[in-house]
């Protein structure tokens, strides 16, 4: 758990540089590409899990410091709170509440515990496939602007 806190301010500087768009595609994309191997590494032992939690706790370290900042450069100063608010509780409350039933239920269903990966990646595919072709660059708003865009 160490590797999260320990990349945010390097994240958090890539975003300020290359700007807010490339970092969760950069993450999501990792996940993609990681999830299923780090998966399978939670069976090797200690050394396995922790370099499996290390790996994406550190993809979701850049995705936590490019999405807040982005999701507050995307609103007028007047709206900025609410907005902001209002779509990060209802993304946590739809997926993030879900997530742990959804997880359990491939378990269930198929007896493997690497099953989960594939919800990640799914999920992962989603946020690329968002970040591509939906996400607008925020890096250069003005945060006193008072129009959305």
């Amino acid at each position: 758990m160490l590797a999260s806190p320990a990349l945010c301010p390097f994240a958090a500087r890539a975003g300020d540089r290359f700007g807010r768009r490339p970092m969760p595609l950069a993450a999501c994309g990792g996940f993609v590409v990681l999830t299923a191997a780090a998966f399978h590494l939670m069976g090797t032992g200690l050394a396995g899990a922790l370099v499996r939690t290390s790996t994406l706790a550190m993809l979701v370290a850049v995705i936590g410091t490019s999405h807040v900042p982005a999701m507050v450069e995307m609103f007028p100063a007047q709206l900025r709170a609410g907005g902001s608010a209002l779509g990060y509780t209802t993304a946590y409350v739809l997926f993030g509440g879900t997530a742990p039933s959804v997880a359990t239920w491939p378990v269930i269903a198929s007896g493997s515990a690497v099953a989960p990966a594939y919800y990640l990646v799914g999920a992962a595919v989603i946020g690329v496939l968002v970040a591509a072709l939906l996400f607008k660059e925020t890096r250069s708003l003005s945060l006193t602007r008072t129009t959305v865009r």
